[in-house]
């Protein structure tokens, strides 16, 4: 009865009877022509004088946050709302959402929350008393927290105990946390990264490079792949800790790569957006004003740069194939499971995919 309530509250204060709120947000006609359809839009149900602050997509749903902490939660293929709360009072920060296991974990200013999965109901919350730098990562038993102090501290998941804490041997900031298959991976302003057992003040392994290396890092099928403001990206082997190559960029990198497939998606300051093979590390292709990765079909690339266009790319020849106005997208979800492109603007939220 709640979530019947809350739906048809906001719907109605959207303004879903609107006539400029049912307009397409990109032309059908235009995306037919394209090979592309819709699979659905919709008006994003928040109150008139709020504002769409970001969007999520985590496993079979998407999320959209506004200015004023509604999450609206929905499922990624039919658009259907599951829920509708508001999550923290206005100006709160929230700043990650995931799911673990049946829930939704979030990081809402200073405390960390356990949403139900099903209504957005809170289920408990526990105030971290260090400020995290970086995603908090959980991986079985134990959440992993870079701290502004500049150490890692690992909590026991079951209570949020803080069982014990690491400090770089560089002594400097923490980057970012990820979880590998084996090992629990971080990096520093310092240049290196480091290997731990799960669990344990046991280090495995480090590695340098000559400048501060930018989250996130990300382990993907056996590799370990992150950029440095030295302007070069890496990938690395873990398990004998080799460079397996370096790829040079022309602008100081101020962020990591995004890793789908056999392809690395690198954004380069002032210079686009490059894709780079994941086997040998040569460059497919070059975007000049590219922004961010959609979504990646096989071997095309979706590509949103900064005008906004959407530009298609094809990663064996390395050429372009279309471009299409986005005119009117204002927000966009980084898609790295499916084909699926995921827009919003003007208060209205589709979802696109290349024809069959």
């Amino acid at each position: 009865m709640k979530k019947t309530f809350t739906l048809i509250f906001l719907a109605l204060l959207a303004g879903i009877g609107n006539q400029a709120e049912s307009e397409e947000l990109i032309s059908s006609r235009l995306l037919q022509q394209r090979d592309l359809e819709i699979v659905w839009e919709m008006p994003i149900p928040k109150p008139q004088n709020d504002s769409l602050r970001s969007l999520f997509l985590e496993e079979n749903r998407f999320y959209a946050l506004t200015r004023k902490n509604y999450m609206v939660a929905a499922d990624r293929n039919s658009g259907e709302i599951h829920f509708v709360e508001k999550i923290a009072p206005d100006g709160i920060p929230v700043n990650s959402i995931e799911h673990y296991e049946g829930d939704i974990r979030a990081m809402i200013g200073d405390w960390l929350y356990d949403l139900d999965m099903r209504i957005g109901a809170l289920l408990r919350r526990h105030r971290m008393r260090r400020k995290a730098v970086s995603p908090i990562i959980r991986d079985g038993d134990f959440y992993y927290l870079a701290g502004a102090d500049g150490r890692l501290r690992i909590l026991r998941a079951e209570d949020r105990v803080e069982l014990f804490n690491v400090k770089p041997e560089d002594d400097s900031a923490i980057t970012w946390v990820t979880a590998g298959q084996t090992s629990i991976y971080f990096s520093t302003e310092g240049g290196s990264i480091y290997a731990m057992q799960p669990g344990s003040k046991s280090r495995r392994w480090e590695f340098t490079v000559d400048g501060p290396i930018r989250g996130p890092i990300v382990y993907k099928d056996g590799g370990l792949y992150f950029a440095a403001s030295n302007a070069k990206l890496y990938r690395i082997d873990p398990y004998d800790v080799s460079l397996v190559w370096r790829y040079q960029t022309t602008g100081v990198l101020d962020q990591g790569p995004l890793v789908i497939d056999d392809v690395v998606y690198q954004k380069v300051p002032g210079q686009g957006m490059v894709a780079i093979d994941a086997s040998d590390g040569e460059r497919l292709w070059k975007v000049s004003d590219g922004r961010d990765l959609l979504s990646k079909d096989g071997q095309i690339s979706y590509v949103i740069t900064d005008a906004p266009t959407l530009v298609v790319m094809d990663n064996n020849t390395g050429k372009k194939i279309y471009s299409l106005n986005l005119a009117g997208v204002e927000q966009y979800i980084v898609n790295a499971s499916d084909s699926k492109i995921y827009l919003a603007g003007s208060g209205r939220m589709v979802c696109i995919k290349p024809g069959s």
